[in-house]
C-alpha cells in the first residue's frame, strides 16, 4: 500500500457501511479510538488527519477475540499497518 492507496481506503472505508456496522458492534473500541485520536489530533472524525491515526487506534483497541475477524478488520489491519510501518 502506498499513501494515496492508503488515503483512498480510509476514505472509503470511514464512509462504508460496514466500517458503521463494525463501529456498532464494538462501540467501546470505536468510542476510545475516537476520543484518544481527538485528543493527539485536534481533527475532525472522518478528516485525514484524523485518519492518519484513528485505524491503528481502532485496531489496538478491538477486543482480543476471534469474532472481531470480520469484514472490515482486515482492512482495519492493513491501514493500521501502513500507518505503523509506511508504504511496502
Amino acid at each position: 500500500m502506498n499513501r494515496k492507496e492508503f488515503v483512498a481506503t480510509s476514505k472509503e472505508l470511514w464512509e462504508s457501511k460496514a466500517f458503521k456496522d463494525y463501529a456498532k458492534a464494538y462501540p467501546e473500541a470505536y468510542a476510545q479510538a475516537v476520543a484518544a485520536t481527538q485528543r493527539r489530533t485536534n481533527a475532525e472524525p472522518g478528516t485525514l488527519g484524523f485518519l492518519d491515526l484513528f485505524w491503528h487506534l481502532m485496531w489496538v483497541t478491538l477486543p482480543d477475540n476471534p469474532k472481531i475477524r470480520r469484514d472490515p478488520f482486515f482492512t482495519i489491519c492493513d491501514l493500521a499497518e501502513f500507518i505503523c510501518f509506511g508504504a511496502e
